[in-house]
């Protein structure tokens, strides 16, 4: 009986610490991917917290969720990688990031971003899914390339046609059925995908 009590005690370990939300932070991108690390550096999706956008902070201070709920909201996008982020977003535990949490501070980072694995539409706002092989990393490059740090998989086609980017860059829909921020617009899947217009590929 004891057997199956500690058992049972490291199955539900193992599910609490699910790999889904634990990343890599993106410094230690940087060794083999300099280029494209200085360029993510500049970029707002590093810059995606309030402590690192004035403009974000100046929406958020005046938000209801920050006045009234006492919880971050925003963080669904803007600190995905961040280690309690169910606290964060619905449990009114932190109403803004900690600047002394390196996870709420890595933004949108390259590893969150490089395992997603599919994208849930929703009506209210759309759910991004994460790979939990946290050293598998999903790419946009259709030649098979091998790292010695982790694995690459060429084949997941949101990396291929932009739908990575609708998980956030899609719509909000506020408690009034109001849409409060729309980028996923009619007939943009026939355009130009999202990553070859804002992400042009470049050697690194």
């Amino acid at each position: 009986m004891h057997f199956f009590a500690f058992i049972l005690f490291i199955v539900l370990t193992l599910e609490a610490n699910d790999t889904a939300h634990s990343f890599v932070k993106s410094k230690e991108c940087q060794s083999c991917h300099t280029e494209i690390y200085e360029e993510f550096t500049s970029s707002m999706h590093f810059k995606s917290t309030p402590q690192k956008d004035p403009i974000h902070k100046a929406v958020w201070d005046k938000h209801p969720q920050n006045k009234k709920l006492d919880r971050y909201g925003c963080g669904k996008c803007h600190t995905p990688a961040a280690n309690d982020l169910d606290d964060m977003v619905t449990k009114g535990k932190h109403s803004f990031p900690d600047m002394q949490n390196e996870t709420h501070q890595e933004g949108i980072s390259c590893a969150y971003c490089h395992r997603i694995q599919s994208v849930k539409l929703n009506k209210k706002s759309n759910i991004n899914i994460i790979s939990k092989e946290n050293k598998k990393y999903f790419s946009a490059s259709k030649e098979g390339k091998i790292s010695p740090f982790h694995t690459i998989d060429t084949k997941n086609e949101i990396m291929q046609n932009g739908t990575l980017c609708i998980g956030c860059h899609s719509h909000k829909m506020n408690k009034h059925k109001l849409n409060v921020c729309s980028t996923d617009l009619p007939g943009t899947q026939d355009r130009e995908s999202c990553v070859s217009c804002h992400m042009p590929k470049k050697e690194g």
